[in-house]
């Protein structure tokens, strides 16, 4: 996937780290779509780790950026395994 080879992922995974929740918002959106393709692009988003800030941004006091984050989650754990609760309950 020439967007990981590129540093895209890094990018947009700092991203999510942004003030703004409309950059939070739209990244996630673009997470969602790469993570919903093959499952190297459902890896290749995780092993970029997008997993934390992603968990982290379910408790955003912005609705839509919580719902987006959870259509991320979804569709990542269903291959991965992901486990947002347990993410957070560590601390990372």
């Amino acid at each position: 996937m020439a967007s990981c080879r590129s540093g895209v992922l890094d990018k947009l995974v700092q991203l999510l780290h942004h003030p703004d929740s409309e950059v939070q918002y739209e990244v996630a959106w673009i997470l969602t779509n790469i993570s919903s393709g093959a499952s190297h692009q459902t890896r290749a988003v995780v092993e970029h780790q997008a997993c934390i800030p992603l968990c982290h941004l379910l408790s955003s006091p912005v609705p839509k950026v919580k719902d987006q984050v959870r259509a991320e989650t979804q569709d990542s754990s269903g291959e991965l395994d992901l486990d947002c609760t347990s993410i957070l309950w560590t601390g990372d």
